[in-house]
């Protein structure tokens, strides 16, 4: 492991660099357009637009990794979203800014597949579970840090958007920096939604209600603490809280689910969501502390049901299938994402600011209650069957990758010919 970090510390500071300027825009988009008045429809537009571009730019960044390279492949996407981010100053217009979030979403999916795939390069079968744990403290820790950013710009409506366009040019220089040769990019292989929701319906089904609740307060989540009546050093806090109890508890929730049912864990998070988006309806924005509590632990729960979702459906699939079942579930949660914005903003203008986690619980709920049907209809997978928690972030495609448990493309080519997937002993099709 510390051989391999000088080879991969380059990518790092560019994540880091990457992740505060994307926090601390995702951030200031939200606040600006509570500040400016949105409708839900143009709401729902700008924050749907992101997701949309994010599932069209899965496909096509790759084709542009295959036909220039990572290292330039890198910078365009990068330079994309600067300059989107600073479109959205240069043109305030709902229009516009749908156009720019659809084009941010293509970008940045881009950054993460050169990324990811680079960083799977860099790694053997012994340290990619390491260099996968570095990755993801040094994304999530600079995502919270990003949005406490916006808190030293009060006052000025144009500098968080500048700020965030020097910081994702800035994420340029230490790949373009850097002497290591591209490594290939990854091939696009994924089941299709059906026979995922046949290997695994909780799986598949998580996976889309974590992108609505994930993504959607990602979005949203600003415009909330506006409209309570936070200022924007307070509503800096409520996403960051968000986002560090999400850092905070995925690892001991998973590694939890290693020793008992995963499909409780899942269902506990899902009720502890649940708990704590009825609580943000009818939390006093007066007592912040309270508030900031709730929305760590919101992140906390939600956060923790993509990756307790992926490893729950690959404990049904074979390593060598692993990457291309993550695939199609990063496709569900991209779904998620796109469909959620329209209800979540209609219902924060017809039943307040509290609308939106009134929705958040309610589809918290149906999972948990999903989850306990899915429960009724088969046993438990042995520990020993099970594959332990990996902690996978919904990137991109090239982050399956790096699950220290799938076998890679090189590794298969000396695995014999094994047949396709099958329920575990005592199981029925389509009960995992």
């Amino acid at each position: 492991m510390l051989a391999a970090l000088p080879s991969i510390a380059a990518l790092l500071l560019a994540v880091a660099l990457l992740q505060l300027g994307h926090g601390l825009l995702s951030t200031a988009i939200g606040v600006t357009m509570a500040q400016l008045r949105f409708g839900p429809e143009t709401i729902g537009f700008v924050s749907a637009a992101y997701s949309l571009g994010y599932l069209v730019g899965a496909r096509t960044s790759i084709v542009v990794l295959q036909r220039v390279g990572h290292i330039r492949g890198f910078a365009s996407f990068a330079a994309v979203l600067a300059t989107a981010s600073l479109g959205l100053v240069l043109i305030v217009d709902p229009v516009a800014w749908t156009a720019f979030r659809f084009l941010m979403g293509m970008a940045i999916v881009g950054v993460w597949t050169a990324t990811e795939s680079w960083l799977n390069e860099r790694s053997t079968q012994e340290t990619r579970g390491q260099i996968l744990s570095v990755y993801l403290i040094a994304s999530y820790a600079a995502a919270a840090v990003g949005p406490l950013l916006l808190a030293l710009m009060a006052g000025d409506a144009a500098r968080p958007f500048i700020a965030a366009a020097a910081l994702l040019s800035l994420c340029l220089v230490p790949v373009a920096a850097s002497r290591s040769t591209s490594p290939p990019p990854p091939e696009p292989t994924a089941f299709g939604l059906r026979t995922l929701y046949r290997i695994s319906p909780l799986g598949l089904v998580g996976c889309v209600l974590s992108g609505m609740l994930q993504g959607t307060t990602g979005a949203l989540g600003p415009i909330y603490a506006q409209r309570v009546g936070l200022d924007i050093g307070d509503t800096a806090l409520f996403m960051t809280c968000m986002i560090a109890g999400g850092l905070a508890l995925q690892w001991p929730i998973g590694r939890l689910s290693d020793v008992t049912d995963r499909r409780t864990v899942i269902v506990f998070a899902a009720i502890g969501c649940a708990g704590a988006s009825a609580l943000l309806v009818v939390a006093d924005p007066g007592a912040l502390l309270a508030l900031l509590a709730l929305s760590a632990l919101f992140g906390a729960m939600s956060f923790a049901v993509y990756p307790l979702c992926v490893s729950h459906a690959n404990d049904f699939i074979m390593p060598r299938d692993r990457v291309a079942a993550s695939s199609g579930l990063l496709v569900c949660y991209g779904l998620g994402a796109f469909l959620a914005p329209f209800p979540c903003a209609y219902a924060m203008e017809r039943l307040g600011p509290g609308g939106l986690f009134i929705v958040m619980a309610l589809l918290a709920a149906a999972l948990a209650a999903f989850g306990l049907w899915r429960m009724t209809q088969r046993p438990t997978v042995a520990a020993a069957d099970r594959q332990p928690f990996v902690d996978r972030p919904s990137t991109s495609y090239a982050a399956a990758d790096l699950d220290p448990y799938a076998t890679t493309a090189e590794e298969q080519l000396e695995l014999p010919l094994q047949p396709p997937p099958r329920d575990k002993p005592g199981g029925r099709p389509g009960s995992g």
